[in-house]
């Protein structure tokens, strides 16, 4: 694979909730599980100008709601809250500047069908695992770790087949 290209990977915003996106980029940006995550990814991304990271990021940043008036069938008004997640910059881990998608542009370009297969599945495993009701834990801090997310992943192997492989490839269970 070519050093200097990388595999980028869009998932649809309409299906994920404001929480998701903001635990993806939690996830992803977060100091302790960069090592882990550049394993999957092929590359050290967080030293990349292509693809920045933000240690600091919170899944509520670049989070503000608007209100508004809601009339309902039967006359009455209601008071209605809307979350709206600001932009990121076009060269961030997680790019959210897309109209209709969020983009991962952390992955180095695969170099056989193992490795591109095992980070679709990671994508796909971090959307479902960012959905608050997929996996119980006690805190959101035991949320977002390598264990946590390990855990989730074994738990439904079957659901992740490719990423369980390079797991277990790559000696990482």
């Amino acid at each position: 694979p070519e050093t200097n290209t990388g595999m980028h990977i869009h998932i649809e915003k309409a299906k994920l909730s404001q929480f998701q996106i903001g635990f993806i980029s939690t996830f992803i940006n977060n100091k302790d599980l960069i090592p882990f995550v550049t394993k999957i990814a092929g590359r050290d991304y967080s030293n990349n100008g292509y693809c920045k990271t933000n240690s600091k990021i919170k899944i509520t940043d670049n989070l503000s709601y608007t209100y508004g008036i809601k009339t309902l069938t039967d006359g009455r008004k209601t008071l209605t809250k809307t979350a709206i997640r600001r932009t990121t910059n076009k060269y961030t881990a997680v790019n959210t500047n897309k109209k209709n998608t969020i983009e991962l542009r952390i992955f180095a370009s695969p170099a056989n069908k193992e490795e591109c297969f095992a980070r679709l599945d990671f994508t796909k495993a971090l959307v479902d695992y960012s959905n608050p009701y997929n996996f119980s834990v006690k805190s959101l801090k035991e949320k977002l770790t390598k264990e946590g997310f390990m855990s989730f992943v074994i738990q439904n192997k079957h659901e992740y087949k490719d990423l369980y492989s390079f797991f277990k490839e790559k000696e990482m269970l």
